[in-house]
């Protein structure tokens, strides 16, 4: 599965590309979402890519928990979508740079590849193919990002700065 809006960024061409391709004709991708790469994709994709489009939560919901794993090809400061992957037990396979490198492990949560090339997208896939995830793994490795979690570690933080603060003071 690939999810996301459909920006130049985010490099959907480049995943519906690998797929489409001879070494990735074996496998289905599914595309959601939508924006101005739609039809550079609907060009690119072989007949083993669908593309749905922008679809409603609950059908983005069902895809995230039923797919064998979430691409990621773009480069991104944080990336949310690899984190609501994990939350519904589904593994990533992520260009290896940028937010994803604090998001996810490399053989743990799912699978780097180094470069953003069709042939490192594919190499990574098949690597994930010889590895197996726990998805009550994958989910738990999720929740650290969970609002409640943020909000808790948030507070401390202010609570020791105002302490410090006091200590420098005198107070």
């Amino acid at each position: 599965l690939l999810l996301g809006q459909l920006v130049d960024y985010k490099r959907a061409d480049l995943a519906v590309r690998a797929f489409s391709r001879a070494g990735g004709s074996k496998r289905r991708l599914v595309v959601i979402g939508e924006g101005e790469q739609m039809p550079l994709l609907k060009k690119l994709a072989g007949p083993n890519v669908s593309l749905l489009g922008r679809q409603p939560l609950a059908v983005v919901r069902e895809h995230l928990s039923r797919c064998r794993a979430l691409i990621f090809p773009g480069l991104e400061d944080f990336g949310i979508v690899p984190v609501e992957a994990l939350a519904c037990g589904t593994p990533v396979i992520a260009y290896g740079r940028g937010g994803v490198l604090d998001s996810l492990q490399d053989g743990v949560t799912g699978v780097f590849f180094k470069e953003q090339t069709e042939q490192a997208l594919l190499d990574a896939v098949t690597r994930f193919e010889s590895l197996s995830f726990d998805p009550a793994d994958l989910a738990q490795s999720a929740r650290r990002f969970h609002p409640d979690r943020f909000a808790e570690r948030m507070a401390a933080l202010a609570q020791k700065t105002m302490a410090d603060k006091g200590r420098s003071r005198g107070i």
